[in-house]
């Protein structure tokens, strides 16, 4: 497991975001699940891609916010596809830039690895940028297509 972990407070549904990454997520493991005495859902560490989380039923005292996001490396559109399908028919809501926050408040960056690449070079990164800011998804032959003109 991590030495470092991201603690994230759900209201009353930690058990259920669980179930839903353990099906949406290949290779997701359960490392704990712990109950409170009256036998009700206390929170739960699992393991993602080999990144740990843990999810807990704080009730209503915090929310989570865009400030801070999960992230997933994307091979390729199929990929980026799969997972923004799949997070937005479940609830989701889709935001700008290739961000969206599940049904349950966290809040997830969907990127292809072509990306970055393309904003780390002087050569393409304003035209990967303008074109970045007009999607939702992150569509790869949009981004292909901007940097060519």
């Amino acid at each position: 497991m991590n030495k470092v972990t991201p603690f994230l407070w759900l209201k009353d549904n930690a058990a259920e975001a669980i179930e839903f990454y353990q099906k949406l997520f290949k290779n997701t493991s359960v490392h704990s699940l712990k109950k409170r005495p009256d036998g009700t859902f206390f929170y739960g560490t699992i393991e993602i891609l080999g990144q740990s989380l843990t999810l807990f039923n704080g009730g209503d005292h915090f929310t989570l916010n865009p400030a801070f996001s999960l992230y997933i490396d994307c091979d390729n559109q199929d990929e980026v596809d799969y997972y923004w399908r799949s997070f937005i028919e479940d609830g989701g809501i889709p935001s700008q830039c290739g961000w969206l926050t599940d049904k349950y408040g966290i809040s997830w960056q969907v990127i292809p690895k072509i990306l970055p690449e393309l904003l780390q070079n002087p050569e393409t990164a304003q035209k990967a940028m303008g074109a970045m800011f007009n999607m939702t998804r992150i569509i790869v032959k949009e981004l292909e297509e901007a940097i060519k003109k």
